[in-house]
């Protein structure tokens, strides 16, 4: 109620994230996808922080590990607050990739989009579309980023 029992996100250092990135937790660039593609930390998957809160797509789980980062830390505590508000539990903000002391890694990996596009295709036929007496229809899980949600066709 009104939040005042919610856990907030915990400042982690960089050097901190390494033995937690090892045992599961999920890494999240909430850079752009262009900031992304110029430099991430290696394991990072892009979630830009507009659409921090479909995470719950790619990770069901609220005791998942998060840690995100960004360049210098101001959205990736936004984002911690907004997956916190979500019910995510293990929430870490690590601050700007200014920090890292690692090498990193130029252009695309393993993104945000592509992964949920695969998870949902899975799931829901990727929003096959079906004739309706009226017009075409997407069907679909209904699920917000699955594409799959019933709307009218173009």
């Amino acid at each position: 109620m009104f939040g005042f029992f919610r856990k907030s996100a915990r400042r982690l250092a960089m050097k901190e994230a390494k033995p937690l990135i090892d045992g599961g937790a999920v890494l999240i660039d909430v850079r752009s996808p262009e900031e992304y593609r110029s430099g991430h930390i290696p394991g990072a998957v892009s979630v830009p922080l507009e659409r921090i809160g479909g995470i719950r797509a790619l990770y069901p789980d609220r005791e998942t590990a998060l840690l995100t980062y960004c360049h210098s830390g101001v959205r990736s505590r936004r984002a911690c607050k907004t997956l916190s508000g979500l019910g995510f539990r293990n929430v870490f903000d690590l601050g700007g990739i200014l920090s890292w002391k690692g090498g990193l890694i130029k252009g695309n990996s393993p993104s945000w989009r592509s992964q949920t596009e695969r998870k949902t295709a899975d799931r829901c036929g990727g929003g096959k579309r079906e004739k309706n007496e009226n017009s075409l229809y997407r069907r679909g899980c209904g699920r917000r980023f699955c594409g799959g949600a019933p709307s009218k066709a173009r």
